[in-house]
């Protein structure tokens, strides 16, 4: 009978639950479709990302490179004794604030105007309606008349946000970068390979490189001696053809000892030189594109009527709990109270049966 009576009261809670839904039934269902409405237009508008993959590989000489064709899992693992790998090594170096900033510092032409990279970024994002964006076009400047340096630290993270870095099952290095604009995906894309290839090269060629400049400066300067210590043999001779005194002798021989000791401290600055310029370019690495980012490229959008269906399902369930707000705020009170007024009568059981026992 009890359990009857529940029943009853659970069935006729339901009623009344109904009975509210169906009297805001209309707006609720207009709330809903407002919403999923909105949110449909919002991804339409939204911007279509074009994603341009590139597939690269440093081609490494010298001892490392022997090292790598004997084991060329080192590429992928690092090698022995060797904090990371070359792979973990450019992906971090592409990924850094230096690569990133260097190219939204970087100028380029587009549509026929020298324009930054930045400036560029800014002009081809499209117009959002999210309301961020809103927000931002209302209470801060346009982008373009933000500092450079502002621009360009604000274009290098968007563009570290939106590159993805990893290795292929081959080993090679794939390269994604998403962009807003399919024209500048691939600029972007190149720009961002060739400042990787100069930092890249310009850190692993640092010591051969001051070792050449060192022997051509030296080079040089024994050559400037040489042909100065030349120059005064020769007047010598001019000046001594009618008849040679025994007092000039000594400086001759002098001269004439200065020039063989230059002449061979030369050839030997002159060796040096060409073979710090072999060993500088034997240490040059050469990254070699494997797919370069042509099109056409994958999009990454977001779905219209997919945003729509659950904005309109999510709000019609928000707005049903909206609108039964007092029904079940009533029905916790009454859990609530029930569970307390429960208690106390629980501990009096327990009480009476210890004073039995």
């Amino acid at each position: 009978m009890f359990e009857q009576q529940q029943l009853e009261l659970i069935l006729n809670r339901l009623k009344d639950y109904g009975q509210t839904i169906r009297r805001w039934r209309w707006l609720i269902i207009a709330g809903a479709l407002a919403i999923g409405g909105l949110l449909g237009l919002f991804a339409h508008t939204s911007a279509v990302y074009f994603k341009a993959v590139t597939i690269f590989h440093p081609e490494i000489s010298g001892q490392q490179n022997a090292g790598l064709r004997a084991n060329p899992l080192s590429f992928i693992l690092g090698g022995s004794g060797k904090e990371g790998s070359e792979a973990s090594l450019m992906m971090g170096i592409l990924k850094s604030r230096n690569i990133t900033e260097a190219v939204a510092g970087d100028s380029i032409d587009f549509h026929g105007e020298k324009i930054l990279v930045a400036d560029a970024v800014f002009k081809a994002f499209p117009k959002s309606i999210s309301p961020v964006a809103v927000y931002r076009r209302i209470f801060f400047p346009s982008p373009v008349l933000l500092p450079l340096e502002k621009k360009v630290t604000v274009i290098g993270q968007y563009f570290r946000d939106h590159m993805e870095i990893e290795t292929t099952e081959e080993g090679f290095i794939e390269f994604d970068f998403s962009f807003v604009n399919e024209e500048l995906v691939k600029i972007l894309s190149e720009r961002c390979m060739v400042k990787l290839d100069e930092y890249y090269r310009n850190q692993k060629t640092e010591k051969a490189k001051q070792n050449y400049l060192f022997f051509e400066y030296r080079a040089d300067s024994v050559k400037k001696e040489l042909d100065k210590a030349n120059r005064s043999v020769a007047r010598y001779y001019d000046e001594t053809k009618f008849g040679v005194k025994a007092s000039n002798e000594v400086f001759l021989r002098d001269q004439e000892a200065k020039i063989k000791l230059l002449t061979e401290l030369y050839i030997e600055l002159e060796i040096s030189k060409e073979q710090a310029k072999a060993q500088y370019q034997k240490e040059t690495p050469v990254i070699q594109i494997l797919d370069v980012p042509n099109p056409p490229y994958e999009k990454e959008e977001r779905s219209a009527p997919l945003f729509a269906i659950i904005g309109f399902l999510a709000a019609a369930v928000l707005l049903v709990i909206f609108f039964t707000r007092k029904l079940w705020m009533e029905d916790i009170g009454e859990v609530i109270q029930s569970q307390l007024i429960k208690k106390p009568q629980d501990q009096v059981s327990e009480e009476g049966n210890s004073t039995e026992e």
